[in-house]
């Protein structure tokens, strides 16, 4: 049931952005408040409210975010559910040292204002830069057919902090870096499940420093366990050492696949039991 309810409000919030960009949407202004929740463009307009409301939320339950409210990571989410029968996943160690190099050079070029960087690493600014420059021009083409040509609104930021508007502009080079970089983060996660979220995200990143001492987290119960693997091979952020029974829960985006792979109902969602 957790998983089915997180799929039905993954698609719903998925379907809302894809929504927000195109053409014939753009006056529905309600759904301006999506972009208002993610956490970068918070950052970067000092929304401490947002800022607070995330941070409690990963304390209380882990990096519900990156598989409920961000864009990009429901994305990949669609992507990696295609290779369904094929290879499974299977538990990697966490490579710290480049996750934590990549936040440091994040955090740095936030502070000495170099905006390409952040915004080519942002993940919400990688998916809006996606839909701006694809999602948008296609709604535009549409509804000219619909409407029998005429001039129809450009494209609308006033859903994008400002930062983040000044890295867009038509042209090719435009459309081929969203392209391209979309591309590549959706066949890898085809082929490594959550690898770009858990290794490149600084988000990910910096929401982990908090998931793994979240009040309600995924753990493996031992006495249950007898290591089928199951779960493991259920984890699309490769998080999980069944032969261990640990879960990583800096990197456990907490997508609950695993508590259905389960046959001994070993594994589970709540207060860890000592």
């Amino acid at each position: 049931m957790l998983k089915k309810n997180r799929v039905v409000v993954a698609l719903l919030v998925w379907f809302s952005f894809i929504f927000l960009f195109m053409n014939f949407f753009q006056g529905f202004s309600i759904l301006n408040w999506l972009a208002k929740m993610q956490i970068i463009p918070a950052l970067l307009s000092v929304n401490l409210f947002v800022l607070i409301f995330w941070l409690m939320v990963t304390w209380l339950w882990g990096r519900i975010y990156c598989s409920l409210a961000c864009p990009l990571g429901i994305s990949q989410d669609i992507f990696s559910h295609l290779r369904k029968g094929k290879k499974s996943f299977n538990y990697e160690p966490a490579n710290n040292k480049l996750r934590y190099v990549i936040l440091i050079a994040y955090i740095a070029s936030l502070s000495l204002g170099i905006h390409a960087v952040f915004t080519l690493l942002s993940p919400y600014a990688i998916f809006a830069r996606f839909a701006a420059n694809v999602v948008n021009p296609l709604s535009v083409i549409l509804t000219r057919l619909l409407v029998g040509g005429g001039m129809v609104s450009n494209f609308a930021f006033m859903h994008l902090d400002k930062l983040t508007v000044e890295f867009f502009s038509y042209g090719l080079l435009s459309l081929s870096l969203s392209v391209i970089i979309m591309l590549v983060i959706l066949v890898v996660a085809h082929l490594k499940g959550r690898w770009y979220c858990n290794n490149i995200c600084p988000v990910g990143t910096l929401l982990g420093l908090i998931s793994f001492r979240s009040r309600q987290r995924i753990f493996i119960e031992v006495d249950k366990c007898v290591k089928c693997g199951n779960c493991e091979r259920k984890c699309k952020a490769s998080c999980i050492d069944s032969s261990n029974y640990t879960v990583d829960n800096s990197r456990c985006i907490v997508c609950f696949n695993c508590l259905d792979g389960c046959p001994k109902e070993a594994i589970h969602f709540g207060k860890l039991k000592k």
